[in-house]
């Protein structure tokens, strides 16, 4: 038996297993960006690991900070009022 054949289908195999696992990958990336998935994972993960137990909750004073409230996407933001001009 040659190892020529045997070689081919190793390889083919592989491609394939490597384009349906990027296929899937990047439909489960899709539906988790849709629906907010990996933000709201972070948010709570990040409660239960920074909850004091006491009277601060240091994950929602994480999030409250300018810095970072800077970075959500709320529609509440009013709209700056001069636009970057690209040259």
């Amino acid at each position: 038996m040659s190892l020529i054949p045997i070689l081919e289908v190793a390889i083919s195999l592989a491609l394939l297993y490597l384009f349906f696992s990027q296929v899937v990958l990047s439909g489960f990336e899709l539906i988790a960006s849709k629906i907010n998935l990996r933000g709201r994972f972070l948010r709570y993960q990040l409660t239960k690991a920074l909850n004091s137990g006491n009277d601060k909750n240091w994950a929602e004073l994480m999030y409250r900070h300018p810095s970072v409230d800077m970075l959500a996407q709320t529609t509440k933001r009013p709209q700056p009022m001069f636009r970057p001009v690209y040259s």
